[in-house]
Parts: structure tokens; sequence; C-alpha cells
């Protein structure tokens, strides 16, 4: 029998030949188009994550356009990367879900939104990030989100990298709102059917899209005055009252029928978050609460008088009912320059001097006394006015003082102000007695 023997060099050929074709198809799938070009769009950046997975909150918007003529037309998934600076902070995972394959046919401009973008944001969809950091939000710095672009056709390129999309952004963290009234601690007076408590408060950063979330809680008759937070916290998932996103930056509460019912005797709780922005603890205020119909009585017999350009001197009825007293003083204004803050000092007298303040400036002035539980009422709020600087004072000159009292202070208290060649300085660390201080 005879056996067909094929020569060594014919195998050798096809051989090379088996290898030349491998070789291209190789080359075949590592190739990707060259002039796949997109731009990304994010609109006032924020650092919660959440904000960008919200698929109607319109925070991005990516463009994509494929021009290689040997691309043809095809369907392209996604992949998320986060980094701060030049450090990876998360990264999406290879399966997203909630996201579809994309198209992206030749030579047309296809735009993407939150609808099919919101998905890559999603705390489940992320790689690096605990629950905790994703609800935390980004610390303030630079940020660059990149749009890895990869091909999803079941043909030659399937799986590879056709390019990448990114954007830079900072995150500025900005001071959430101060809560401004009524006060931290105040006795409120039963409403009656025509008026309302005006909450208030002062932005501290705001654009057109600010928003603020008002939110009160009952605390119930038996607060702890110590343990607001945890009070607050507990009871915040099931409210007495949450607003819808308000514009301005105060509320007028009890004035409409879409309001709960206050309870004389008991406690409340309140809080502003602003949202809209990248804010400082998820843009949430410090905690206030009020007593509601307490039986704190008002201190009496307010009265101011200026002293100068600079300061203004307040007094008032001493009680026994009264364990302190606060002193609350603003500037005047019209409009919104009634939300200009309230400043507050403490003291156990039944008098204080306000100092430094501008000068031919009017003042608002409140008095409240304090109660047991830290319970406040505040009484009428009255007015007093600087007075204009008449003339400069030289540096560096003496200065002729002509003092009439020479009896000396009987006592001098952390808050008082005391005046020394025409400066007024507020006492903040006092010993001694009978007119010797240190």
């Amino acid at each position: 029998m005879s056996h067909l023997v094929t020569p060594p060099f014919y195998r050798l050929r096809r051989i090379s030949v088996l290898l030349f074709w491998f070789a291209a198809t190789v080359c075949a799938h590592s190739q990707s188009p060259t002039s796949l070009t997109g731009t990304l769009t994010i609109r006032n950046p924020t650092n919660q994550l959440a904000d960008y997975s919200n698929p109607i909150g319109n925070q991005l918007a990516l463009n994509l356009t494929a021009g290689d003529p040997e691309f043809g037309n095809r369907t392209v998934r996604l992949k998320l990367y986060i980094e701060q600076g030049n450090t990876l902070y998360a990264s999406g995972t290879d399966v997203v879900v909630g996201a579809s394959n994309l198209p992206l046919p030749l030579n047309a401009l296809q735009r993407f939104n939150s609808t099919q973008l919101a998905p890559y944001f999603r705390l489940e969809n992320l790689q690096g990030l605990s629950g905790q950091t994703y609800q935390s939000g980004l610390p303030e710095g630079l940020y660059r989100f990149t749009f890895e672009v990869i091909d999803a056709s079941p043909t030659a390129w399937n799986g590879n990298v056709l390019g990448r999309i990114s954007e830079q952004f900072w995150v500025t963290l900005n001071d959430p709102p101060l809560l401004n009234a009524p006060s931290n601690g105040e006795n409120l007076a039963v409403l009656t059917t025509s008026a309302g408590i005006n909450f208030g408060w002062i932005p501290r950063w705001t654009s057109a899209n600010t928003r603020y979330v008002f939110t009160l809680v009952d605390f119930g008759l038996n607060s702890n005055s110590a343990n607001v937070y945890q009070q607050f916290m507990s009871l915040e998932s099931v409210p007495l009252y949450r607003s819808t996103p308000l514009s301005a930056a105060m509320l007028s509460f009890g004035t409409s029928a879409g309001f709960p019912t206050l309870i004389a005797g008991r406690t409340y709780g309140w809080r502003v978050q602003a949202t809209g922005g990248a804010f400082k603890k998820n843009g949430y205020s410090e905690i206030f609460v009020f007593k509601y119909s307490g039986t704190c009585a008002p201190a009496t017999g307010l009265t101011a008088t200026a002293q100068g350009s600079d300061a203004i001197a307040v007094r008032w009825n001493a009680s026994g009912v009264h364990s302190s007293y606060r002193v609350q003083y603003r500037k005047r204004g019209t409009g919104d320059a009634n939300l200009w803050r309230w400043f507050e000092t403490t003291t156990t007298n039944n008098f204080v001097t306000l100092a430094p303040l501008e000068a031919n400036t009017t003042y608002e002035i409140k008095l409240g006394g304090v109660c047991a539980s830290d319970v406040v009422s505040y009484g009428t709020v009255i007015t007093c006015q600087t007075a204009a600087i008449t003339s400069n004072p030289n540096c560096g000159q003496p200065v002729s003082l002509n003092i009439t009292n020479t009896a000396p202070l009987a006592s001098l208290r952390i808050n008082d102000t005391i005046r020394a060649a025409e400066i007024p300085i507020c006492v903040t660390k006092v010993s001694g007695a009978n007119g010797v201080f240190t």
C-alpha cells in the first residue's frame, strides 16, 4: 500500500499561512476607531452622587459622535470612573443594573441625558464606596467624571474601548443656612386664627436652584434639652410637618388649613435643609427648639441708650423669676434686610453694653428672660440708633479725658463692656471686685 507523503516545506507553508491569518484576526480585534468624539456636561455640580442618580435631575449630558467609516452603526455600553485629583475615588461595575446598551450610528450626534446616565451613579453600580461614604458626599476638591465607551456590538470590535469622555469640576462646599427666628429655646404664645409663627433663616449661599425644606418634629411634654440632636433624628422619619421645597428663606406656619395643630405645653424642634448645590452637612442647619405656650414670662422695662457712635447701653428690670437674660440685637432693615442675623449676649445682670457697633445705624434689640429648662420668653422689640462719627481719632496722640464718675465699680462680669480712651472693650474673662479687676 502506498502513502501520500507531504513534503516538509509544504507543511511549513501551511503553518505560516495559518499564523498569518491568526495574527490578522488579533489585529482586527485590537484596533479601535480613532474618530470617536464627545463631550460631557455637568450642570450645577454637587457633592452628592445621589443627585446624579436622579433620572429627572438634568444634571448630566453626554454627546457622542462616531465618524470612522469602518465603524458603522454600533451599540455601546459605558463604564464610569470618578477621580479625585489623580486618585481613583470610585469606578462603575461592568454590569450596570438599570442601564442598557446605547445606539451609536455613524456620523450622527447622539445625546444622552440623565435618563440614560443616572443608573451609573447608584450605589449598587459603584465599586470602592461604602454606603456611609456615598451618603456623606464628595469632600471638597477637584474631581473628574469619565465615561469609558465600550463596543457592545456582537462583531469584531466587541469589548474594545472606543474612547473616553471626561469632564472636571470643583466641589466647593457651601455653609448651610443659619436659623434666625424664632430663637432657640423660645417660648411662643398660642396661635390665634389670624396669626402664625414666622420661621426665618439666613442663606449663606444661594443660586436660582437653591431650595429649602423645613422640618418640624414634636418632642412632646418631656423634652431633654441636653439631647436635642438624638431626639430630632429619632423623630425625623415621621415628622409633624415637612414642607415642599421652598424658594424663600422663610415659612409662615399656621396661617392656612394645611398646617398641623400645635398643642400647648409641648416642645417642638425644627431645622432647614438647603438643596440645589454642594453644602456642608448635606445642607442641614442646626436644630432649634421652642416651647409652645409655656409658663415663662418675659422680662420687662427694656430701655436702650446710644453711647456714642459704636455702643448702646441696655437696661431692664431685674426679676427673681429668671435665672439669666439673653439680649439679642441686629441691624434694622427693610424687605430682605430683615434677615440680618440676630447676635446674642447672655448675662445675669440687668444691664449690658452692646459694642462695637456701626456708627449712625439703627439696631433692633429684644430681651429674653430665661426660665427653667432653658425656656426663654422675649418681649417687644425696641430700636436704638448709634450716633454719627463727628471726628476721627488721631492715632498716637494723647487723649484728653474728663472723668466725672470716680466711684469704684462694684462688679464686672463677662460680656460687660468698659471704655478705655474712648475704645470699647468687651470683657471675656475677669476676676476681682470693688473696682480692682484683672
